[in-house]
């Protein structure tokens, strides 16, 4: 995204209605062709919005849509706080709690520093997100979640079957908020899998043991 990677000195968004077009344009390209989309935590929820944009276009494109570790947009947040008015020291100890950050940066404070505005800009865009009423997405949706996770439970994951107006799944897997991590390989059989049953000509005739 901007802001980020080889993208870094291009200003960073802090809200969804705004990052989503942008994204957007750069999908566009690509709707000749058959289109998943898969999104952990953030993600998540900017692949939602981007399966609606992708959905107006009409070109058909939209097979499914993952989700992961990330509440139904359609629930109201639980935080009584914004996170990204937290004072510096605070919004360090708000990241150090899921784990995704690894110790060696969380204790260095020259790459804290460095990475927070990243980290503020990433929280407002969730914070100030408005869910706005729609008809449900005609693709289906398979949703992921870690059974330890202490940001996301199982039933706020599944909520996201409001959403479709297809088939919906739900896997809960072994780990934190960031479980894409410790069960890489279980996701990615997963992925494999419904890719499989979705595209058998593409992905090929195989069975997958999970």
């Amino acid at each position: 995204m901007p802001g980020r990677g080889s993208r870094f000195v291009e200003d960073r968004y802090t809200e969804v209605d705004k990052l989503v077009p942008a994204l957007l344009k750069e999908l566009v390209p690509f709707t000749d062709k058959p289109l998943m989309l898969f999104g952990h935590s953030m993600g998540a929820l900017l692949c939602y919005e981007l399966a609606h944009q992708l959905v107006k276009l009409e070109t058909g494109a939209l097979q499914h849509l993952f989700v992961s570790a990330y509440r139904a947009p359609q629930l109201a947040s639980d935080r009584k706080e914004l996170r990204h008015d937290l004072p510096a020291h605070e919004l360090k100890q708000f990241f150090r709690k899921p784990n995704g950050i690894p110790a060696e940066i969380m204790n260095n404070d020259d790459m804290m520093n460095f990475i927070l505005p990243i980290l503020r800009a990433d929280v407002q865009l969730c914070d100030t997100y408005t869910y706005q009423e729609r008809p449900p997405l005609p693709c289906g949706i398979t949703a992921f979640g870690g059974s330890g996770d202490p940001e996301v439970n199982i039933h706020q994951l599944q909520a996201w079957k409001e959403l479709t107006a297809s088939e919906f799944n739900l896997h809960m897997l072994p780990g934190d908020h960031f479980f894409i991590h410790s069960e890489q390989e279980l996701l990615i059989g997963l992925l494999t899998r419904r890719m499989g049953e979705l595209f058998p000509d593409c992905i090929g005739r195989h069975s997958y043991d999970i």
